[in-house]
């Protein structure tokens, strides 16, 4: 038996009012740098069901860009099926839906009969500008044609969220990235695989010369295992790779094994999760004199993934 008690005034309250497009602009903006909140779905004039209430943010996109925004439970996973959210994404005059989701991808750890959380993912953002995102539940009545809520106590349109949304580069490094503050966003897209080679993102990349260091942020899940490494390097030795959270830019998470490998400049770091949700630094800084003549500098910089659970489950009862 599990109890999960949360102050009703203080949580229905953190973004309100909130249920029209204007009403938005009176509430803080998504975040779009992977900072999760807290949301609830509660209609606080409608005690004691509070039912059919909706979240709506604004935010600012930017053209080209892929765009993540998606919904967690509160406790964390594995979660049991304490609310039912669906995300809606729309454009900057509210009259052209872009994208909607229920229930997540295959990607996600969580998806399967228990998954009741939602993900959105537009590959390439059509403009710069205005954008709104609604969060609200399945059985709300603004999820139905008719506008009729599905409403009950098996089935409510209420609870506690976590959100995040998370805007990236998907092709190439964005100049300048010297620096934690100056870092390219990467933002990995919907494969629909848990486990499998489609988990890959590639950009192309340039150190302009030996003192430039070249600043990636990423947005990683502690649900995830996730691989990163340097490929078709023209450089003349080791890249030095460096991770830190970007809370705590002065404790490099990993040690250098995993420069030069294979007998050449690329480095490996496989199979690693991250200690927390969060936004991640990897930092790439070329050895000093490795770059000049047909060391040019060019190379390709890859983060990959899988769901460490799924993945370590594969073929165990044949191979114990």
């Amino acid at each position: 038996i599990r109890l999960i008690s949360q102050n009703m005034v203080e949580w229905a309250n953190l973004h309100e009012p909130d249920n029209t497009f204007q009403d938005s602009f009176g509430q803080f903006a998504l975040p779009i740098d992977g900072s999760r909140f807290n949301g609830m779905l509660f209609d606080i004039n409608a005690v004691p069901t509070g039912q059919d209430d909706i979240d709506i943010f604004y935010m600012a996109g930017e053209e080209g860009k892929r765009l993540w925004v998606e919904t967690e439970p509160e406790q964390g996973y594995p979660h049991t099926r304490d609310m039912d959210s669906k995300i809606y994404v729309w454009d900057g005059d509210g009259n052209q839906l872009l994208v909607d989701n229920d229930d997540k991808s295959n990607q996600e750890e969580d998806f399967g009969s228990n998954n009741v959380f939602s993900l959105c993912v537009i590959d390439s953002l059509p403009y710069t500008g205005l954008y709104y995102v609604i969060v609200t539940s399945y059985y709300a009545a603004y999820n139905d044609d008719n506008g009729v809520s599905s409403h009950s106590d098996e089935d409510p349109s209420t609870g506690g969220y976590v959100a995040f949304s998370w805007m990236g580069e998907t092709k190439v490094e964005i100049e300048p990235n010297n620096a934690p503050e100056q870092a390219t966003s990467l933002c990995e897209g919907i494969s629909g695989t848990q486990v499998g080679a489609l988990n890959n993102l590639v950009i192309d990349a340039n150190f302009d010369s030996d003192g430039d260091v070249d600043c990636y942020a990423v947005n990683l899940k502690t649900t995830k295992m996730y691989s990163f490494n340097t490929a078709n390097s023209m450089v003349g030795e080791d890249i030095k790779v460096e991770v830190f959270a970007k809370d705590d830019l002065s404790t490099n998470l990993i040690d250098d094994s995993v420069e030069g490998r294979y007998n050449s400049s690329d480095f490996r770091l496989s199979g690693w999760i991250p200690p927390a949700n969060g936004i991640y630094i990897v930092k790439l800084t070329p050895t000093a004199g490795s770059i000049g003549g047909e060391n040019t500098g060019e190379y390709q910089f890859r983060l990959g993934w899988a769901t460490w659970r799924n993945a370590a489950a594969a073929g165990e009862d044949e191979n114990n």
